[in-house]
């Protein structure tokens, strides 16, 4: 059965639209955000996600050269603070649910503490190999991310803060990115949801750009 991607766009993320709408107060007041989805119906398709996810991520590096993709990778809850924990870290972590990054060295983890508990978070460059495991940290409540930026642009991800993982709660996060021209992603649709996809946040003319792309 053939699965049918869909694409929508919309120039503005504080104005009323079809995809995502976020507060304008929580971001900085001369920021212009966009979004583009791309979904596709379940229809018993257990691999309908990773369909979407290839193909966005393919058709956002057809369109944007010299970029590359990461994955901000976080614990969404506080964690006793135990030798183990310390030890496993986020990467360690994630291998223990057979979530495994450890072929890639391009990466980075950092750990906050606060109130005797802890939380750690990730930062791992992609390649079409890992999109498989990828879709996998991408469940119900993951404090996960995909991010698309310039290779030569010298901004670090904020391991040392983390991220909430919700849109509204990371605006400081997300309009840095969208400033070096980086785009960033997150999955919807979880459960019995009929459709599962990818939400961008961005430039406006950077994402209409990719949405109008014909591989």
């Amino acid at each position: 059965m053939t699965t049918n991607i869909n694409l929508l766009s919309s120039a503005d993320v504080f104005l009323e639209n079809d995809i995502v709408r976020l507060e304008r107060s929580v971001f900085p007041a001369d920021i212009q955000l966009g979004a583009a989805e791309w979904s596709a119906e379940r229809q018993g398709h257990h691999d309908a996600f990773l369909l979407v996810l290839n193909f966005a991520l393919k058709q956002v590096m057809d369109c944007l050269d010299n970029y590359e993709i990461w994955l901000l990778t976080g614990d969404s809850s506080w964690q006793a603070d135990t030798r183990i924990v310390r030890y496993r870290k986020r990467f360690n972590s994630l291998k223990m649910q057979g979530i495994d990054f450890e072929a890639i060295s391009d990466r980075g983890e950092s750990m906050i503490e606060k109130g005797g508990k802890l939380k750690f978070f990730g930062a791992v460059r992609l390649d079409a190999s890992v999109f498989s495991t990828v879709s996998l940290t991408m469940i119900p409540g993951a404090c996960t991310y995909i991010v698309v930026k310039p290779k030569s642009d010298p901004w670090e991800f904020p391991l040392s803060a983390g991220w909430a993982g919700k849109w509204n709660d990371d605006a400081q996060m997300i309009a840095a990115i969208a400033a070096i021209g980086g785009i960033a992603f997150q999955r919807f649709g979880f459960f019995d949801d009929p459709e599962v996809g990818l939400i961008a946040i961005g430039r406006p003319d950077l994402l209409e750009r990719i949405v109008r792309h014909v591989p």
